[in-house]
């Protein structure tokens, strides 16, 4: 399934919900693809901050 999938699919059914409902759902998808970004990224961080730890 592809990202413009679930987003068609988040969006079709967000307009069934009132609209604070929608807001709540809003803000919960940004901080899950904060936290998606965030944890993508960490392995990468942690690599480079255990070798600057290691060269000091």
């Amino acid at each position: 399934m592809e990202n413009t999938d679930i987003l068609n699919e988040i969006m079709l059914n967000a307009r069934q919900i009132p609209l604070d409902y929608q807001e709540r759902t809003l803000d919960i998808l940004k901080g899950m693809a904060f936290t998606k970004k965030i944890l993508l990224n960490s392995p990468s961080k942690i690599k480079e901050q255990e070798n600057n730890k290691t060269t000091d």
